[in-house]
């Protein structure tokens, strides 16, 4: 009998800690995808103002780096920055190049 209200106990421990580690791990993911959200959003809307080939470069850098969360207001606000770049005269043609290669390996479709 003391056996079994042990392994139960055991049991019980090991289910709950593990229920809370998964909840721990959802909410660090939320609160990351979140952050990751802003980001994006704040790097687009820099771009529209003084576009040089420096801001294109740290925006594809930060992006390459970044886990993207998978909505589609991320993908089309990160298209959106794209186009501003894309039409841009200023902007090197090696530097489009770049962030093209960067954002099709993200899984950004640019059409």
């Amino acid at each position: 009998m003391y056996y079994v209200r042990t392994f139960l106990l055991i049991t019980n421990l090991i289910f709950l800690s593990t229920a809370f580690i998964l909840l721990c791990i959802i909410i660090v993911k939320t609160i990351k995808f979140s952050n990751n959200e802003r980001r994006i959003r704040s790097m687009v809307y820099d771009l529209q103002f003084n576009l040089t080939n420096e801001k294109v470069n740290d925006f594809a850098n930060i992006i390459s780096t970044m886990d993207i969360p998978n909505r589609p207001v991320n993908w089309k606000t990160i298209r959106a920055g794209y186009h501003l770049i894309e039409l841009d005269v200023n902007i090197d043609n090696e530097v489009k190049s770049k962030l093209k290669v960067i954002l099709l390996s993200k899984g950004v479709y640019i059409y």
